[in-house]
């Protein structure tokens, strides 16, 4: 049996009357037409489904949230748009629904992340060069899978999206052909697995964990089969951390967020799935995802929602002041506690509170944030938090909402374009997308995009890590470095899994 096809649908009597139809509509418009089709299927777990499409060299997307027992996957590529510039959030909102605007969907369902759905994300600064490193991640560059899975709890939803292009007759129309016969299988998640497959199952790993730290010089060799190495030695990374201390008591800025980049390089190419399932398990409050573009995948577990919209309400995250975990259960309420009577990060955190509420206040009416944050407790840190949400309105859209919010204090800095052009002259860095929104968008205009923070770009036996700091006036640039390795580890320990070999104890 071929493991990469998905299970056998009920069959519709309208297949081929839905694809003349787009056919036909394609032909008298002259211009693309998209046919989808949504029909619930057996369910399937989405990272082997994810899995399965890179082993055959397919572009991919993945987005999970095993709290809220969510995830979508995209698999091929039925339709790309590519936006560029200033005006990319506007760009790609208007080309999505020109595409919309003629298609002829079928079986669409309620729930949301199903039936046509545009996967992708954008760079953190369009103004900023890209390097060899992003080639391929365009200032927005989103895709409609040629296939879909959706699961929410035991709920699974495959979608088939086929773009129909002008005069031209797609070959696997033409020659008579059913256009779903190449539909994609995931392989089956293992019977041990939890009820909701957990997400992979914990036996396939071997799991060692890396040292905490880096070490001073930027360069460690450590038992695991990879090495790490700074873009920006420690010295000089602090060194424009301290600079930047200077110019901020020197000017109007109030925080500027720097971000620095290591390389990881391994012995064998890293295995996506091993490191996916890895992040899921380990931040399940988190959004898990992966990007693809050629060989390199983009992925990350981060703890912070940009802005998402479901059934009309609007949902952000004020994610802003970092702290460790304690050794002890006593140890990590005292951290908590001391992160919540910080004024130095009660004032950063409120700081973004109050830049969300403002970039909400016109697309937006009932807007409502807890009057004081509480703790987000993840595996290696905890963050302070306060979710805010409004009800949006009629003429509003979701990347409005994005084109406002982006970047938040937390990532950028204030005053926020200013800030924005400090990194993008001093950082010595191309984040590329890093920091910047990533998500999706579906038909009914509902989606959640989320900031790509504890993130790296992957590609073959090379992951490129990022980590970033909130800078002010009174930061030290050595408690800056070792936070930004705290916020590193994430990914470092995601990097070291393994699936076992077959045969292997």
């Amino acid at each position: 049996m071929n493991p990469y096809v998905l299970a056998d649908w009920t069959t519709k009597q309208n297949i081929a009357e839905l694809v003349a139809a787009g056919l036909a509509k394609s032909q008298r418009l002259n211009r693309p037409v998209l046919v989808s089709l949504t029909e619930r299927v057996e369910w399937q777990e989405a990272t082997h489904f994810f899995a399965a499409a890179r082993e055959r060299g397919e572009e991919a997307f993945l987005w999970t949230h095993p709290d809220q027992q969510f995830a979508l996957t995209g698999v091929g590529v039925a339709y790309r748009i590519e936006t560029r510039g200033d005006s990319r959030f506007r760009d790609t909102a208007t080309a999505w629904q020109a595409l919309l605007d003629d298609a002829l969907v079928d079986g669409l369902d309620t729930l949301a992340g199903s039936g046509p759905t545009l996967v992708g994300g954008f760079g953190f600064d369009p103004l900023r060069s890209r390097s060899e490193t992003w080639q391929g991640f365009t200032d927005g560059s989103f895709v409609l899978p040629r296939y879909q899975l959706t699961t929410h709890r035991d709920a699974a939803l495959l979608t088939e999206n086929l773009v129909i292009g002008g005069l031209s007759v797609p070959q696997e129309i033409s020659n008579g052909g059913d256009w779903r016969v190449a539909r994609p299988r995931a392989t089956q998640a293992d019977p041990d697995s939890a009820k909701f497959r957990g997400y992979g199952a914990e036996r396939r790993y071997v799991v060692t964990i890396p040292p905490s730290s880096l070490s001073q010089n930027g360069h460690h060799q450590t038992s695991n089969p990879y090495s790490i190495e700074s873009l920006l030695s420690p010295e000089t990374w602090k060194a424009i951390v301290a600079q930047a201390t200077q110019d901020i008591k020197a000017s109007d800025y109030e925080k500027i967020v720097l971000a620095r980049g290591v390389q990881v390089t391994a012995d064998h190419a890293f295995d996506l799935y091993a490191i996916l399932n890895a992040l899921q398990q380990a931040y399940s409050r988190a959004y898990t995802f992966a990007i693809t573009r050629g060989n390199k995948t983009f992925l990350g577990a981060t703890p912070e929602r940009l802005v998402g919209v479901s059934g009309g309400i609007v949902r952000a995250t004020a994610l802003a002041g970092t702290a460790r975990r304690g050794a002890t259960p006593e140890e990590d309420a005292q951290v908590g506690a001391d992160l919540m009577a910080s004024a130095k990060n009660r004032h950063e955190h409120d700081v973004v509170v109050q830049m969300l509420r403002a970039a909400l206040s016109e697309p937006c009416v009932d807007i409502h944030a807890a009057d004081s944050p509480t703790l987000l407790k993840l595996a290696n840190v905890q963050h302070l938090y306060t979710p805010v949400s409004g009800r949006l309105r009629p003429q509003s859209t979701l990347m409005d909402l994005i084109a406002r919010l982006h970047p938040t204090p937390a990532v950028g800095g204030l005053p926020s374009q200013k800030a924005v052009g400090y990194i993008r002259d001093h950082e010595g860095l191309d984040r590329g997308w890093y920091a910047a929104p990533v998500g999706w968008l579906d038909a009914r205009k509902e989606g959640d995009f989320a900031v790509a923070l504890r993130s790296g770009l992957v590609e073959g036996n090379t992951a490129t890590l990022f980590a970033g700091c909130g800078i002010v006036a009174d930061s030290d640039p050595t408690a800056e470095l070792t936070e930004s390795e705290l916020k590193l580890q994430p990914m470092l320990k995601a990097l070291a899994e393994r699936r076992v070999e077959s045969g292997e104890r």
